[in-house]
């Protein structure tokens, strides 16, 4: 009897020691904060938000801090992080992951799989745009919070689903660029400016001669226009000529930037290769 209260005293308290580790083994988590940004209330509410986000996506999300990046730059430590911890979901190691690199004081996402392809440049730097005020600001949590919004905001619609037969592919749409035309005044042309000049100078020759013809009358003599030596001396005619010079119109097409150019911009992923030669995308920026 003694024997057999010592055997369930003795399973129970294995029960209460093994317990934890039971816990933890089934509740891994997905913030690596080695650089003590968290408390533990913050990192237990970023990964239940994590868990969330993984159980209706198709990939998996990642905050890692450090202090000492070992002289790496922060894209290189991200990618090597995730490369060497074999993170991601997945035979093709979908995923995303931010560094707060308070080495290179960086921010930077890298993306492995089948997240390489979604998260183009442009939604890359929009994310950045969205936690660079808090990163600023030393609110690191806010901006890990900030930074899981921007991802998991564009998993919830349809469009979040790759082209089918290609999960490398990027649907695109095309770029508009706004293109502003300049054009000089209208003017006449040469031809036209000919046949303006010659009906005033119709006109004139008809009010010269009208002049000249009353002249005549009200002297009494009336010779038409002919030039006699007696009046030639009063009659001069005086030729005028008018040149016009031809104006030539020129057209001038002025680029103006899109408001998809920005780095920010960009319909396309940023791929490269880690060290180990894992094709990643991703961004980051100083703060």
């Amino acid at each position: 009897m003694k024997l057999f209260k010592r055997v369930i005293t003795g399973l129970i308290a294995a029960l209460f020691v093994l317990a934890p580790f039971s816990v933890a083994a089934q509740d891994e988590s997905r913030i690596f904060d080695d650089a003590g940004l968290f408390s533990p209330t913050n990192i237990q509410r970023l990964d239940e938000k994590i868990a969330d986000m993984e159980a209706e996506g198709r990939w998996n999300y990642y905050i890692v801090t450090t202090r000492d990046a070992g002289g790496k730059t922060a894209r290189s430590f991200a990618d090597d992080f995730y490369d060497q911890n074999h993170l991601g979901r997945g035979e093709d190691a979908s995923g995303v992951l931010l560094l707060i690199d308070m080495d290179n004081r960086e921010a930077y996402i890298s993306t492995g799989g089948a997240a390489v392809d979604y998260y183009t440049s442009g939604k890359i730097e929009d994310t950045l745009d969205k936690i660079s005020s808090s990163l600023s600001r030393s609110n690191y949590y806010s901006a890990a919070n900030s930074f899981l919004n921007a991802v998991d905001a564009p998993m919830q619609s349809t469009s979040a689903t790759p082209a089918a037969g290609n999960s490398n592919s990027v649907t695109t749409q095309p770029e508009t660029d706004t293109q502003t035309t300049e054009e000089t005044t209208a003017e006449l042309t040469l031809g036209q400016w000919v046949a303006v000049s010659a009906s005033w100078a119709v006109i004139a020759v008809g009010i010269f001669i009208a002049v000249v013809w009353s002249k005549h009358r009200a002297n009494g003599t009336v010779r038409g226009i002919a030039v006699t030596p007696q009046n030639q001396d009063q009659l001069t005619l005086t030729r005028s000529e008018d040149r016009f010079v031809n104006v030539v119109t020129h057209t001038r097409r002025i680029q103006q930037s899109s408001s998809q150019s920005r780095n920010k911009g960009g319909t396309k992923p940023s791929v490269h290769r880690s060290s180990s030669g894992v094709r990643h995308g991703g961004g980051g920026r100083k703060f």
